[in-house]
């Protein structure tokens, strides 16, 4: 039996791109999955939208919260997760078919807690570029601490769901994949990484990520909370750095 993945997909009135990223998770080739869809206090139609892909795939579980932003969606997520694995897919975000059982595959032979692949950015006028994950094969932050600058996006990532243990999104901060992701490299016996873009990044104007906000200067909480972590299990000064 394949280990379970669990598919945690926050979902806050994106009823526009919802089905296209729902379908492209029920289209994967590794089946095995378990997708968590949490309803966000949506005030359009995706809460409607994710009852009704429940009740086409039994793989389908849906949480309906209130609003209390992408970290608490993603932390309840994790709270009901039952995969060996887990991965983040934002709701107006899409992934090739098989990005699931070739990070799975490539986890598993190197026997890595976080396996990393590439990112394709979508623009509104069709246009696409690519973003890098980081340029190695496997490698620790702690033999090799300039991995901890690798591109801190939770999405283009699959996590041991152990991983999660004593960590979590910050709720209510901006840049929680940069308060968070950074944690779990250094936390990783070993990081894994396909080349290949799997993950389709849409940059949809007007979302959180493209708008400009005196939240700006969150960055550098987000920055500490990573330094403390690291002074906390093991204080390494080039990790810091």
């Amino acid at each position: 039996m394949e280990n379970i993945v669990s598919v945690i997909v926050p979902v806050y009135n994106v009823e526009k791109y919802l089905e296209r990223c729902v379908k492209s998770i029920l289209l994967q080739s590794y089946i095995n999955l378990e997708i968590i869809l949490v309803n966000d206090g949506s005030t359009d139609n995706s809460l409607e939208l994710c009852r009704k892909y429940k009740k086409k795939d039994k793989r389908i579980m849906v949480i309906d919260k209130t609003n209390g932003g992408l970290s608490d969606a993603r932390n309840a997520g994790l709270e009901v997760a039952t995969g060996e694995y887990v991965c983040f897919i934002d709701s107006d975000d899409f992934i090739e078919s098989t990005m699931i059982e070739k990070m799975v595959a490539q986890a598993e032979l190197d026997q890595a807690d976080i396996c990393v692949c590439d990112m394709e950015y979508l623009y509104d006028d069709g246009n696409k570029s690519f973003a890098s994950g980081g340029d190695f094969s496997k490698a620790s932050v702690k033999e090799n601490p300039a991995l901890i600058r690798i591109n801190n996006s939770a999405c283009n990532k699959l996590f041991k769901t152990s991983m999660f243990m004593d960590v979590k999104f910050p709720v209510g901060k901006y840049y929680e994949d940069l308060a968070t992701v950074p944690i779990l490299l250094y936390k990783a016996n070993l990081v894994a990484k396909v080349n290949e873009a799997f993950y389709i990044y849409y940059q949809r104007t007007g979302s959180i990520a493209h708008t400009a906000n005196k939240k700006i200067f969150e960055i550098y909480d987000a920055i500490e909370d990573c330094i403390d972590y690291v002074q906390k299990h093991g204080n390494e000064t080039s990790i810091i750095n």
